[in-house]
């Protein structure tokens, strides 16, 4: 189950255009690790992925693409940390992790699985001719931490909701159709503040 946190990071990834899996599990026979574990979020992005409602190219986050070519296909492993502060367990920073997340996103034969998530473990992106993986961590502190892209829960829900205000009226019609509680609040709320501008402007300026 997601928290609040691996939730926004979802539908973050998810109007940004990418097929997701969330707390994808890794068996521990594949891991430096006697405990099985998972990756909070595995994402696919086509570079040819397009929708008409929210899905252009004007309405990606630059924060998250200005790491990206434009022309290649993009993975993401992604790790979600929702408290105060960041503390130095971040499981992306182990080589197994990667190693296993990259070989399930399966851009890459598996003779180069090794050689890019040692590249991984230190950069942000590893790119090939066609394709590109990215390492990100969503945090609540906002710290930035060496060799990932770090977004703040709250670049995300300011994305959030100015992409559900933007397309306010196909998304609110369709708000039930979204499993998610908090899209279905934020949703909730862009439409009390519309309703309540538009009985703001019929009520007469009586001062003075």
């Amino acid at each position: 189950m997601r928290n609040f946190a691996e939730e926004m990071a979802y539908w973050y990834f998810r109007f940004n255009g990418f097929f997701v899996l969330d707390n994808f599990v890794l068996h521990n026979d594949e891991l430096n690790s006697i405990q099985s574990a998972d990756i909070d979020i595995l994402g696919i992005r086509q570079k040819h992925t397009y929708e008409n409602i929210g899905g252009r190219g004007t309405d990606t986050h630059h924060i998250l693409f200005d790491h990206f070519d434009d022309d290649k296909h993009i993975g993401i492993v992604c790790e979600v940390k929702s408290g105060k502060r960041t503390t130095n367990k971040i499981h992306l920073k182990r080589l197994d992790r990667l190693r296993y997340g990259i070989s399930r996103i399966g851009f890459f034969s598996q003779k180069k699985v090794e050689g890019l998530a040692l590249k991984l473990a230190e950069e942000p992106v590893v790119k090939g001719k066609y394709h590109q993986i990215g390492k990100v961590i969503v945090t609540e502190d906002g710290r930035r931490i060496p060799g990932f892209i770090c977004i703040t829960l709250e670049q995300i829900h300011d994305f959030l909701r100015r992409h559900l205000k933007k397309y306010i009226d196909p998304k609110g019609r369709s708000k039930h159709f979204f499993p998610s509680p908090v899209l279905q609040q934020i949703i909730w709320e862009i439409e009390h503040e519309k309703k309540n501008v538009k009985i703001s402007d019929k009520i007469p300026n009586r001062i003075g």
